[in-house]
């Protein structure tokens, strides 16, 4: 299994190869939720906030078969 360590440099450079607009994307969301994480009223984790937003975020793509018309 990697470390994580090597986990960490593996997601950096994912990160490099995004398209600018959605590195930027990526960083406002990832703020957003650090702003929700130090919310002293917020009862979520970083964990239950990962198991909610991550379904919605990371879906595959779906071909419709409109498209292939």
């Amino acid at each position: 299994m990697q470390s994580d360590a090597k986990r960490l440099q593996a997601l950096q450079l994912l990160v490099l190869l995004l398209p600018i607009e959605h590195s930027i994307l990526l960083k406002r969301l990832l703020n957003l939720l650090q702003c929700v994480i130090d919310e002293p009223d917020n009862r979520m984790t970083a964990d239950n906030l990962a198991i909610l937003f991550v379904p919605h975020i990371i879906v595959p793509r779906k071909v419709c078969s409109f498209s292939r018309l």
